[in-house]
């Protein structure tokens, strides 16, 4: 996760790749005004070897972050390892689970479907998150991103 101080204007944000990678929200137009602070996520496609999408399987891959700390004038995140994530069918039954690495990245390989993904307990310092309990569908040979974002509550 970068975070990067501006000076308002208007902007391009694009990433370029120097492996295989996409993205489906850059290049991305953004506008700064004075005193404003501006968050702009974006999920880069990219599986570790041992999760790899193929005929009969897709992936669920993404990342933990923690946010905000710092101060109004300078806000940052922080990647959280050990997160367990849990996704259930949409019965409710638990399938299976996966854990952030180190670096707050995860990514499991699962057949076709759609499924509900959960963070049964929010780690440390994190107040609640936003966008969990999320539906999720499973394409096979594609990846699927989902970020977590866990509020601290400071502002």
């Amino acid at each position: 996760m970068y975070n990067i101080a501006l000076a308002p204007g208007i902007y391009r944000i694009e990433a370029e790749f120097t492996g295989p990678g996409k993205t489906k929200d850059l290049p991305a137009d953004v506008t700064i005004q004075k005193s404003e602070h501006k968050r702009l996520d974006t999920c880069i496609e990219i599986a570790k070897p041992n999760a790899q999408p193929s005929a009969h399987v897709g992936v669920l891959l993404g990342r933990v972050a923690l946010w905000p700390y710092g101060s109004p004038k300078r806000w940052y995140s922080e990647m959280v390892p050990g997160a367990r994530i849990v996704i259930y069918s949409l019965d409710g039954t638990e399938i299976t689970s996966v854990v952030s690495g180190d670096d707050g990245r995860f990514n499991i390989s699962l057949p076709a479907g759609t499924y509900r993904v959960e963070m049964p307990r929010l780690p440390a310092r994190a107040r609640f998150t936003k966008n969990l309990p999320a539906a999720v569908t499973i394409v096979r040979g594609k990846q699927t991103c989902l970020d977590v974002l866990l509020d601290t509550g400071i502002r």
